[in-house]
């Protein structure tokens, strides 16, 4: 059963925040250094610190330009988790800015990250380094979140590492690729090939992926044909060979007015949860009147995610 939940809006204002934020990093295996930000728990009398506070952990890894300036969303849930006894981690992924400098710690030098030279080989490095981080920080329960791509990300992360010790994922509004690749034309297309062929894949594409993304040809490859990213879909003739290998447990987001849904968001989640292993235990949660990155809605947001939440530590 899809449930749906309504909240009246109020625009986040940061300097209210009860709940402290501390900025972190984490190292990928490759030594890129990422940059992650920690909601801590308060202590509640309302809930027992033995269960729950502080040594659950959500950790919700970023989709593309996916950042806290541009997604309010992240502050609502970190306050609101944060004040009811739970850590949440806003985990910053390559792509969560057009462009980003970062350090490497192997080398000791400056790089440059961003959704303009992405690769998708390194989700695993990735989400490795922040679930190694909450290993380290010894928390007893860890719920593996992701927003935007970076729910096809966790999917298709899931999918391969049956083994991975989550308790849970939350799967935030996916996308579907085949939609936000509809403004790729077959011109754009035919470049990035040019490109590719002719070994110019380091270099920036003349014009901006799906309209707003500049990247180079490498990157923009990947977009077009990465199929395991590719795993969240409308049609039922699809490819699910992702999803149906994920057994892990776990919940849908999405908001009512979702773009990827074709105008059918209750359809998209519940098509896709269909397909998971064990799909029949799922939270399934649409945000009406609300898009992609759940614009005016991230208390409505919030306060489902920590419903869930409570259901699943309680159990």
């Amino acid at each position: 059963m899809v449930r749906e939940r309504s909240m009246k809006h109020r625009e986040f204002d940061t300097s209210s925040l009860t709940v402290p934020m501390t900025p972190f990093s984490v190292a990928t295996r490759r030594g890129v250094l990422l940059k992650g930000v920690l909601f801590s728990a308060q202590n509640n009398s309302h809930y027992d610190a033995d269960v729950v506070a502080p040594r659950t952990v959500v950790i919700c890894l970023t989709g593309i330009h996916g950042n806290l300036e541009t997604n309010p969303m992240y502050y609502h849930i970190g306050e609101t988790l944060g004040a009811h006894g739970f850590d949440f981690v806003y985990a910053q992924m390559c792509d969560a800015y057009n462009r980003l400098e970062t350090e490497n710690v192997l080398t000791g030098e400056t790089e440059w990250i961003g959704s303009f030279n992405e690769d998708f080989y390194d989700v695993d490095d990735d989400i490795e380094a922040y679930l190694n981080w909450a290993r380290e920080s010894d928390y007893k329960h860890v719920i593996l979140a992701g927003h935007s791509i970076a729910a096809n990300k966790v999917l298709w992360y899931l999918s391969r590492h049956p083994e991975c010790t989550i308790d849970r994922f939350i799967a935030l509004s996916p996308v579907n690729i085949t939609i936000m690749m509809r403004n790729v034309t077959d011109e754009h297309r035919q470049i990035v090939d040019e490109y590719m062929s002719s070994g110019r894949d380091e270099e920036m594409l003349p014009f901006e992926m799906m309209g707003w993304a500049p990247m180079i040809a490498r990157t923009g490859q990947q977009w077009l044909s990465f199929t395991p990213l590719d795993n969240c879909h409308i049609e039922a003739d699809a490819d699910y060979s992702v999803l149906e290998r994920v057994e892990h447990r776990g919940a849908f987001f999405i908001g009512g007015l979702d773009s990827f849904a074709d105008g059918n968001a209750e359809h998209f989640i519940q098509n896709n949860n269909a397909h998971l292993v064990h799909g029949e235990d799922s939270e399934l949660v649409v945000i009406p009147r609300t898009g992609h990155t759940y614009q005016h809605k991230g208390a409505a947001l919030a306060q489902a995610m920590l419903e869930v939440l409570e259901k699943w530590i309680n159990k």
